[in-house]
Formats: C-alpha cells, structure tokens, sequence
C-alpha cells in the first residue's frame, strides 16, 4: 500500500460462524466468544500514555482514531493432508498517532 493513499477502514468484528469454535460447553456463544479477534487488542500502559499525551484517562465505550506503523515481522504458510491452509502475517506496531473523536 502505497503511503499517501488513505487506508479503508475494515471491521474485524467476527460472525457467529467465526466464533463458534470458541465456545465453552455449555455456554452460549454470545456469552463465551469475543467479537474480535484474540490479538487486536492493544493494551498500552502509563509509560505509553505518557508518550502519546494522553493525560486524562479516556470513558470506556468512546472510539479513538489510530493511525499505526507496523513492520512485517514473519509470514507464515503451510498445508497438511486432512487440514485447512494455515496463512499468516504477523505485525508489529511500531509507531502510533491517536486521537479521540
């Protein structure tokens, strides 16, 4: 992707079909399964706070805007017998810009 051209925004909300897998016996889905994917959360501590010069705690529930920079740090591909094709990039965030909207 080329650096000037803006990125469209994609939401990484998973179906029910993509959460069935992850749920507990005996539990409902809804009640067990993330909406998202483990991984797309980003925890960012006082020290990271500091940095971004975020100063007041933010309201549980707002949306803030992130731009990121991220490195591409492995791909992975493989395929056995009897199995789905496994993909994979893994990424990792190396600079952030965020504002609340």
């Amino acid at each position: 992707m080329a650096a000037d051209k803006e990125a469209k925004m994609v939401s990484m909300k998973r179906t029910a079909d993509d959460r069935r897998g992850d749920s507990m016996a005996g539990a409902s889905i809804e009640a067990t399964a993330p909406d998202y994917p483990y991984g797309l959360c980003i925890h960012l501590d006082k020290e990271e706070l500091d940095k971004l010069g975020i100063t007041e705690l933010p309201k549980i529930g707002i949306e803030m805007m992130l731009e990121v920079k991220a490195k591409v740090t492995r791909v992975s591909q493989s395929a056995a017998e009897g199995a789905d094709e496994q993909t994979n990039v893994e990424l990792q965030i190396t600079d952030i810009g965020i504002e609340t909207e």
